[in-house]
């Protein structure tokens, strides 16, 4: 028990230190973070504690700082509710703590090109544009890796495979609908813009998109396939900084 609480603490010190009201959170992720899989009596006061903190992080920036104290005690109380609720199922928020702004998520990334460090001018070279904007594109599953697809659609092993830490700031999160869902179309709905499915699938076209995510703020998007039953997420980066590569294999 007292292993059990010490983690949850840690666990929960790391998320009060990162939260945003950008986070990476969807309805999915609220239910996959708790211990064994998301306990209904603890997922409800979960999700409001992060609406809680979230709020108290506004509040503190516009200088309220008394509304800001009581958002921030009454979210403790909420979150510190869900883990006691979830505490006998075992297990740990690691998932929460690394989807946090902020904080190092592991992410995979399979290329035909050997290289020290990623270079967003070289960004879609050698595959498409990128349906969620000219960006680096990861996967927090390690088997993605495994394969690349070039400009023309062909898949082949990968040569090359990076295992990276990215640190996001202010990411877009979107849920993956279904496995017919159009990213292009997900993603252009999500920042407002117009969208057919008849526009030519181009560089300019995913420049656009990009251009539009950085106005807005974002450094990357996190695309959650929990929806389909893949516990995983695909992550676009807009630039390099974010990216530190652990090691090549």
């Amino acid at each position: 028990m007292a292993d059990g609480l010490t983690k949850l603490g840690e666990a929960a010190r790391r998320a009060r230190a990162a939260i945003s009201p950008w986070n990476f959170f969807s309805p999915t992720d609220v239910a996959g973070v708790l211990p064994g899989g998301g306990i209904p009596s603890a997922v409800e006061p979960y999700k409001q504690g992060l609406q809680k903190t979230a709020e108290a992080t506004k509040a503190f920036r516009e200088g309220r700082y008394g509304d800001a104290a009581k958002w921030y005690g009454s979210g403790v109380l909420d979150t510190g509710t869900a883990a006691l609720s979830a505490l006998p199922e075992g297990g740990a928020l690691t998932k929460l703590a690394a989807l946090l702004p902020g904080v190092a998520v592991k992410a995979w990334h399979g290329s035909d090109k050997a290289f020290d460090a990623f270079d967003i001018s070289k960004a879609g070279s050698k595959t498409d544009p990128g349906m969620l904007g000219r960006a680096h594109y990861f996967s927090t599953d390690p088997v993605v890796a495994e394969g690349t697809t070039d400009k023309f659609g062909t898949y082949g092993a990968a040569p090359h495979k990076y295992e990276t830490e990215i640190t996001l700031q202010n990411p877009l999160n979107l849920d993956f609908p279904s496995w017919s869902a159009d990213k292009r179309q997900l993603i252009s709905e999500a920042l407002g813009v117009p969208f057919a499915k008849d526009e030519p699938f181009t560089d300019d076209w995913a420049r656009r998109i990009s251009d539009e995510l950085k106005k807005r703020g974002h450094d990357g998007v996190a695309l959650d396939y929990a929806p389909v039953n893949y516990k995983h997420h695909e992550v676009a980066v807009l630039g390099d900084e974010p990216i530190k590569v652990l090691r090549r294999y």
